[in-house]
């Protein structure tokens, strides 16, 4: 992709990183006040987040494909279909701090509680009320949010430098945003990586 485009792209992307922003913000405002047994402050517009869910994750899915596509082209070719699917994840947030992926991963999770609470409460004799499956749909907005933020801020972090950084030991780095090198803690340095050295370097850290 040629500097141009990819300025253009990451021009393209940064609307909905606010919007994204937005959305997560009045979820977890939604959820943690239906969790208190209070009122949606948005009313019959609580709804709407359902919509803005959609509008942020459909760029975000657009742009998950290349920006995997533009970290694997580092990698020897033979590799490039056997990548784990852990580490396509580390790869998709590459660009992002470390808080932020944490941040990403707990909302995830946090998707099978809100789902665990939601088959308890409509288990057979048992019927959810609205305040539950608020609390269900409001999770799953926060998840979704947090993906498509967290996805959009390291497509914007990478579009104009997309180079897998590496330590002085040779390992491949999956964060453009640490300065020391998980494996070995040795400083890192930037190039590209385009040996099969490389990812191994990348599944070494992960594990």
């Amino acid at each position: 992709m040629s500097p141009r485009n990819r300025r253009r792209g990451r021009k393209m992307l940064k609307p909905f990183v606010p919007l994204a922003a937005f959305g997560l913000s009045a979820s977890m405002l939604v959820h943690v006040l239906t969790l208190l047994r209070l009122p949606s402050p948005f009313g019959e517009m609580t709804g709407l987040l359902h919509l803005g869910a959609i509008v942020v994750v459909v760029p975000t899915v657009l742009i998950a494909q290349p920006l995997l596509f533009n970290a694997k082209s580092w990698v020897d070719a033979s590799y490039i279909f056997e990548i784990p699917f852990n580490l396509r994840g580390q790869l998709l947030l590459r660009g992002c701090p470390a808080w932020m992926r944490r941040t990403t991963t707990f909302f995830g999770a946090y998707v099978f509680i809100c789902l665990a609470v939601l088959l308890i409460s409509t288990r057979p004799g048992h019927t959810a009320t609205p305040d539950t499956e608020l609390q269900w749909f409001s999770g799953c907005w926060m998840a979704a949010y947090a993906f498509a933020l967290s996805v959009l801020w390291s497509a914007i972090r990478v579009a104009g430098r997309d180079v897998l950084p590496r330590c002085t030991a040779g390992h491949l780095v999956w964060s453009t945003s640490v300065r020391y090198c998980q494996t070995c803690r040795r400083p890192v340095v930037d190039g590209p990586v385009s040996s099969a050295s490389g990812y191994a370097g990348l599944a070494r850290s992960a594990d």
